[in-house]
């Protein structure tokens, strides 16, 4: 008798659910676990209501009733045939009798809380799957109900606790709670439990393709990318329109290292018009990583047609072609980014950007203020404000710029060295020289850095000093006008007159229009 319950419950509750997961207002998902009876004429119903015949098993119910009026068994029958004949009123009516007749009834209670559930009476059913679990701890289905139930709350540890306990009371061939249970172990970090309690299907590549997906997730949480492919590519071949399988399937060939994999799945899951934003921005990324720039540039226009509201799309496409020098291209992306969310930081900060590059630094410094108005300043944006005032020819307020930008990122060196320059060109040489020299101590072997503080020892009458500071900065920058007119300066002033004149003369032979060239000029003719 047991086995034919185990096939009814098996039957009547809903299949084909992609995670194991039954939606909080689902429609009924009704099992006849606890129906106990010897009778054959509720055995024969019970055989009908698990071939379908739902009209039959309800006639069958009614009649075995009419003999038996206080059977329990029979009225949740009845109850559960109605049920699925969506007979909602009649149902409840037949499974609350059952309940009166016998209030040890678990699984009563659990088919009350499907119909509550499916009229959208939330508290009520969850009343009910409780009262079942009270009644009787090992009622599965409620347990998994409850759990279904604190998951879409949020409440992932109490969900954990109804699965946990309602795998006690499962069928070892049911995989429902198993699949909710290991999903969710694996969410929450527990890899290895989630493989361990789905491990005896792990194997099978026929079976269920959540299976697959849920153990492959969790393989490739734990850091096995060859197990991970294996079933998220057997997820993929029992349904090719899997889309959670194939975009975790693109993750783990990446890992594993096969990118041309990794493209063409990633190509499968945007093709398929279901892909995440984050699956155009992979597919992108790979092709852009491997020199396909066209490629990946077609991929954010296909995301910017699919998904326009996503401004990863326009700050991607337009990062892209500002990388390869495509700055026109790259200002009309953000300018239509920006039309449709015109106080996104990414897309304000790419545009100022992108127009400085144009050399049109008003309208730069037109998107870093309607930046700065909208989000809280980073050292990167005050730093960027402070090159578009150096543009302007407004040291003062650029000044103030990198000194807000060290504020927020102490170490920025190339703030330093650009505060270092607006202060030498002031003549306030000391504090010009303590900023250079931080800045050439965090830089390295950076040439700006090295040359500033050249600059900064000549200014302060370091010259022995500057001048091997900055040969230095010409044997890393051996083309440098600018590099060349203050290593002449600095051996003029150490008494090298000559031989700094042939600098300063390099200086304009390798830039006639460098920043300093009339200078050069004025000295060389007196």
């Amino acid at each position: 008798m047991d086995s034919v319950l185990r096939q009814c419950a098996t039957w009547v509750i809903v299949v084909g659910i992609a995670l194991g997961v039954v939606p909080a207002n689902s429609a009924p998902v009704l099992s006849l676990g606890s129906i106990e009876t010897s009778d054959p004429r509720l055995v024969e119903a019970l055989s009908a209501l698990n071939r379908g015949s739902l009209e039959r098993a309800e006639s069958l119910a009614r009649t075995f009733l009419l003999e038996q009026p206080n059977s329990a068994a029979g009225h949740e029958l009845l109850g559960a045939a109605l049920a699925l004949q969506r007979k909602l009123n009649e149902a409840e009516a037949s499974l609350k009798r059952a309940i009166e007749l016998n209030p040890r009834q678990s699984t009563a209670y659990t088919k009350l809380g499907d119909i509550a559930q499916a009229r959208g009476r939330q508290a009520e059913a969850i009343a009910y799957f409780r009262q079942a679990v009270e009644v009787d701890p090992a009622e599965h289905r409620a347990h998994q109900r409850l759990g279904l139930y604190y998951e879409s709350q949020g409440d992932a540890e109490r969900a954990i606790h109804h699965f946990e306990r309602g795998i006690d009371g499962t069928p070892a061939d049911y995989l429902g709670v198993k699949l909710n249970l290991a999903r969710l172990y694996s969410l929450r970090g527990r890899h290895t439990e989630a493989v361990d309690l789905l491990y005896p299907w792990a194997e099978q590549l026929d079976v269920r393709p959540e299976v697959h997906r849920i153990i492959g997730g969790a393989y490739f949480g734990a850091g096995d990318a060859p197990r991970a492919v294996k079933h998220l590519r057997a997820a993929v071949i029992l349904v090719p329109e899997d889309d959670l399988a194939l975009a975790v399937l693109g993750d783990a060939l990446k890992v594993q290292g096969d990118m041309a994999a990794a493209v063409e799945t990633y190509r499968a899951l945007v093709d398929s018009g279901h892909a995440s934003v984050m699956a155009y921005v992979e597919l992108a990324t790979l092709l852009r990583d491997s020199g396909r720039i066209d490629e990946a540039a077609s991929v954010f226009i296909a995301l910017i047609d699919k998904h326009p509201e996503a401004t990863a799309g326009y700050f991607m496409l337009g990062a892209l072609y500002g990388f390869h020098r495509r700055y026109e291209d790259a200002a009309q992306v953000y300018d239509e980014g920006l039309s449709r969310d015109p106080v996104n930081p990414a897309l304000l900060r790419g545009a100022s950007a992108v127009a400085l590059r144009l050399d049109d630094a008003a309208a730069a410094l037109a998107y870093a203020e309607r930046l700065l108005a909208v989000a809280p300043e980073t050292g990167v944006d005050a730093f960027n404000r402070g090159m578009i005032f150096d543009r302007l020819g407004a040291p003062t307020e650029a000044e103030r710029a990198y000194r807000a930008a060290l504020e927020v990122s102490p170490e920025n060196w190339a703030a330093m060295n650009n505060l270092a320059v607006i202060l030498l060109g002031r003549g306030e040489a000391a504090e010009g020289l303590q900023w250079a020299s931080n800045a050439a101590q965090m830089a390295g072997d950076q040439p700006n850095a090295v040359l500033t503080l050249g600059w900064a020892q000549y200014a302060n009458g370091n010259f022995q000093s500057a001048i091997a500071t900055l040969q230095r900065a010409l044997e890393l920058e051996p083309a440098s006008a600018v590099g060349h007119y203050h290593l002449g300066r600095a051996l003029d002033g150490a008494g090298e007159s000559e031989r700094g004149r042939d600098y300063i003369r390099r200086a304009l032979e390798l830039d006639p229009g460098f920043s300093r060239a009339e200078e050069a000029r004025m000295l060389l003719a007196n």
